[in-house]
């Protein structure tokens, strides 16, 4: 997609009048994000505590943004850019108000992904499970793959991806070991009915991303 059908994206919203979760009805507002000149803004549910985006996006308009944008974007810094991010105090220089190349942007992220979350993500599933040829991981929202191909790397494991990005299912595929099996997680419930099953299913940074 070009830069200027990028900038120019719009969503489509919706009105929640009450919370996705409970159902409760006393909402209060509680900040907001900006994505490009567009405000996104967040309700917290004084019944059960829940902080969701209201108004928020359609179904259908927020999967064309994950489908055509969000790595589009994210990979040249456009649309969210952060001033810096925090954990355990340290700052990392991925986050910039600086605009970079889709080359540039893809190997960042791709080394970001790479450096802090498959440690973490590998180490928690080894607490539970024996990684080997025998496993089948699946992720949900697996961005370019860095963490499946890094268990398929080190383990052997059979990995599975479930991702609506055009391009980083494009970058999956160029690896040639994992196996693309949806484009959105609503498309675990057919798996489901197909009798389908994996030894662990990573969610990260994904599942708050669902709403339907």
């Amino acid at each position: 997609m070009k830069k200027d059908k990028i900038l120019n994206f719009e969503f489509e919203w919706e009105l929640l009048e009450k919370c996705p979760l409970c159902a409760g009805v006393v909402l209060v507002p509680d900040g907001k994000i900006q994505w490009l000149d567009m405000d996104f803004w967040y309700n917290v549910c004084t019944g059960c505590g829940l902080k969701f985006m209201d108004p928020r996006p359609t179904q259908k308009s927020y999967q064309d943004f994950y489908k055509n944008v969000f790595w589009e974007h994210k990979t040249k810094n456009l649309g969210f850019i952060m001033q810096g991010q925090m954990w355990n105090t340290k700052r990392y220089a991925m986050y910039s108000n600086k605009t970079r190349s889709k080359r540039e942007g893809e190997k960042i992220l791709k080394d970001k992904h790479r450096g802090m979350r498959f440690k973490i993500i590998s180490g928690t599933l080894t607490d539970f499970i024996r990684l080997n040829k025998k496993t089948d991981i699946l992720e949900v929202g697996s961005g370019f793959g860095i963490t499946l191909i890094e268990l398929y790397k080190k383990f052997g494991s059979k990995v599975y991806a479930v991702e609506p990005s055009l391009e980083a299912q494009k970058t999956m595929r160029k690896t040639g070991n994992i196996k693309i099996i949806g484009n959105y997680a609503e498309d675990l419930e057919k798996l489901g009915k197909k009798k389908q099953k994996f030894d662990a299913i990573i969610f990260s940074h994904s599942l708050e991303n669902t709403s339907y």
